[in-house]
Order: structure tokens, then sequence, then C-alpha cells
């Protein structure tokens, strides 16, 4: 798959995603551990673990029982809330400051976060649609979309810089190939690409992405599905190319954490995919 000098031993984590619906507590960190496992990404989420004193010291120690370390986070999905548009800012703020507190790399965030407050989708039951809203609008040059978003992420680029930490924008479900240019005024040091496989399969197809976004991708987030719906399944669960996907993050260079970001599957399903992905490195 790759020439001499781009060999290198892969390092895998897991997002707590696989424990979504429950506290973040022992039983992940177990698991994780048995499994061999010696990084996570923590998803801050309702119920689930949350960007307060109470449940960072919980997770400071079990990362410091089980010597797990924290190598991401996924923004607070509070940011992600229509409802709560007007303090996204302050949420990615503060999540910035916790990645940097964590010591994590990588704070992974949605282009939902820049959605204009005054100006989101609803369905006929008034449920708001902040990414949707954000994709209609950057199909609209007159909207000043893509300013709003280039400006954003300019401005949390700065931030994360003093912080030590970096910034990553996710692939989505739509207008991929329009992401190196929405974080080409914030400082590339401190701003990059979080390629999610599985989003991107959905749109214009994993390989596909890969290939176009591999020089600015700085972390990943591993999940399959049936090329329908984001079904984020553990990998070759699903449809998708993964030598494909492989050998372009490879070509471009990429020496970041392959991250699996389920929520369905058992920790037993990503073990067999960690040892499927580490062959097709290995080839």
């Amino acid at each position: 798959m790759k020439e001499k000098e781009q060999m290198h031993n892969p390092d895998f984590s897991v997002m707590s995603t696989l424990y979504l619906k429950e506290e973040l507590g022992e039983e992940f960190f177990s698991e994780l551990s048995g499994a061999g496992f010696d990084a996570m990404g923590a998803a801050i989420y309702p119920g689930h673990f949350r960007n307060c004193p109470e449940d960072i010291a919980v997770l400071k120690k079990l990362c410091r029982k089980y010597r797990i370390k924290v190598e991401s986070v996924h923004c607070d999905f509070a940011s992600l809330d229509g409802k709560r548009q007007r303090e996204a800012e302050s949420f990615i703020v503060n999540d910035l400051r916790l990645t940097s507190e964590l010591g994590a790399r990588h704070l992974v965030v949605h282009s939902a976060i820049f959605a204009d407050p005054g100006n989101i989708i609803r369905d006929e039951k008034g449920r708001l649609y902040p990414g949707f809203s954000v994709f209609r609008d950057l199909e609209d040059e007159k909207s000043g979309m893509a300013g709003r978003i280039k400006d954003g992420l300019a401005r949390y680029a700065d931030k994360a810089r003093k912080l030590g930490v970096v910034i990553a924008l996710e692939t989505d479900l739509k207008m991929n190939a329009r992401l190196p240019d929405l974080i080409s005024d914030a400082d590339l040091e401190a701003c990059g690409l979080c390629f999610d496989a599985g989003h991107a399969e959905l749109e214009m197809g994993a390989v596909k992405a890969a290939e176009l976004l591999g020089p600015r991708i700085v972390c990943t987030h591993l999940h399959d599905n049936d090329g329908k719906d984001d079904l984020h399944l553990p990998p070759f669960k699903g449809v998708i190319d993964w030598t494909g996907v492989l050998a372009a993050l490879v070509k471009a260079g990429y020496k970041g954490y392959y991250t699996f970001e389920c929520l369905k599957g058992t920790m037993s399903d990503i073990v067999a995919a960690r040892e499927r992905l580490s062959e097709i490195i290995d080839l």
C-alpha cells in the first residue's frame, strides 16, 4: 500500500459513543483497556458526559486508573441544538478549554454550529435543523454563510492555538468538497479536518473524500453504513471500501489516530476491525 518511508505503526482509539446511552464510567474503561486500547475520544452528550467539574473529575480518575489517554473530544451536542444556537460559541470555547485540560489534541466540531439563529429550517412539528440550514445557506452565495464559517473557524483556531490544541471541522452529509476552502482563513497549525468515513460515504463516497481532503485531515472517525443511512456500524459491517480509504490516508501522509466512532456493535467488533485495518495498513 505504501512506500517504506511512509510506514508507521498505526495508533487506534475508541470514541465513548459506543456507550452514549449511559454514563461514561467504569464499564467502558474496563472494556477499552481489556481490548488493548490506550486512547479514547470523549463525546460530550446529555446523560453520558458533561463538560462540568464533576464529570471531568470522574473521567480523569478513570483515565489514570486504566492508563487511558484522551486523544480527542467531540464538541458538546448542545452546540448542535437549534434551540440553543445563540449559545454555540460559548459551548465551543468551553470545549476548547476542556480539550486542553484533558491533554487531548483535537476538538471535533460540525458546521451546524455556524447556523444563523434567525434563519434555521423548521419542519411542520417545529423541529429545528441547523445542519441542513448551513447546507442551504452555503448554496446561496448571497447568504454570507461561507464567510461566517471561515471567520468563525479562524477565531476558534486562534483560541485553539493559544491552548495548544487543534479544532477539526468534521466531514458531513453534504458539501464536503468545500471544506478545504472553509478552513482556509484559519491558522492551519490549529485547524484541520476530521475525516468521518461514514458521513463521507453517504455523500461522495469515503474513498473519494479521503483522496480529496487527505492533506487537511488531522483526525478520523471510523464507522460504516449501508450507503443509505448514517448507521455508525463498526468498520467492515457495511459497504465502505476500507482498503481504498486507508490507501488514500496513508498516501496523504496521515499519522494521527484511527478512531472508531460506533453507535452500534460491540468492543469485540471493534477489536476485529482494528486487526483488519492494521493488516491493510501493513500491506
